[in-house]
């Protein structure tokens, strides 16, 4: 069983959020480069969907909590927590989303069969878009390793990243933690009062998120990088 990526604690300590200014800066923690098994670019397609950067994260987080397909509640013996288990219980063909449960699933119509389930948030079109294109150029367990740390904006880089990882859980049909995360103005609030950073660098005195209680849960060095710099240049709504 392949594991994901898991943020070293000895280094995380070292992103302590001091609540100030948004213009307070913030150190980088480092986490490990994903697993030898996996085929790794070294640099980033634009026209290539990425399991481990895009479609794991955004998977584990729709599906693979408690009470649904994590390893402990395999509902409907559908396990959605790593490669293996997301191509072999979700029926996943390569090159076929029409064929493939996973997909039927999330674009099916009939309230007692779509996933997620209601009240959870459905999945928007982009992130159905996602999977489709990942089970059509194959559905491999790849990755890429470049990050892109100059260009970031909120349309582009950082509400991607709330959405595959966050708004599942913080939405109006999930209020964790009574917590919203569906605006601009929402995620802006948490990155002006310290919770975004501090949250994911799992510095002392914030809840960490994403919720590491399930272990194949993470937020990739990359995007650590990507939100802090954004925060530090003010959190633009760009």
């Amino acid at each position: 069983m392949e594991t994901p990526l898991k943020i070293s604690t000895s280094l995380l300590f070292l992103s302590v959020w001091v609540v100030a200014a948004a213009s307070c800066k913030h150190d980088i923690p480092q986490i490990n480069i994903p697993q030898a098994d996996s085929t790794v670019s070294a640099f980033c397609n634009s026209d290539t969907v990425y399991f481990k950067n895009t479609v794991q994260p955004l998977i584990q987080t729709a599906c693979a909590y408690s009470g649904c397909h994590d390893a402990a509640s395999h509902e409907d013996d559908v396990i959605l927590d790593t490669y293996t288990n997301i191509i072999n219980t979700g029926k996943v063909k390569a090159g076929n989303p029409d064929d493939s449960k996973l997909y039927k699933v999330i674009t099916e119509t009939d309230s007692d069969d779509i996933m997620p389930p209601p009240p959870n948030q459905p999945l928007s079109a982009a992130q159905i878009n996602i999977i489709y294109n990942w089970i059509m150029q194959g559905a491999k367990n790849n990755a890429c390793l470049q990050c892109d740390t100059l260009n970031v904006t909120y349309s582009q880089t950082i509400k991607p990243i709330i959405e595959s990882l966050c708004k599942t859980c913080h939405n109006p049909y999930m209020l964790s933690g009574n917590l919203i995360l569906t605006t601009y103005d929402d995620v802006a609030a948490i990155a002006a009062n310290g919770k975004l950073v501090g949250t994911i660098t799992h510095a002392p005195g914030y809840v960490t998120m994403p919720d590491f209680a399930d272990s194949n849960k993470y937020i990739g060095q990359c995007q650590i990088k990507q939100i802090v710099k954004w925060v530090n240049e003010g959190y633009p709504d760009n």
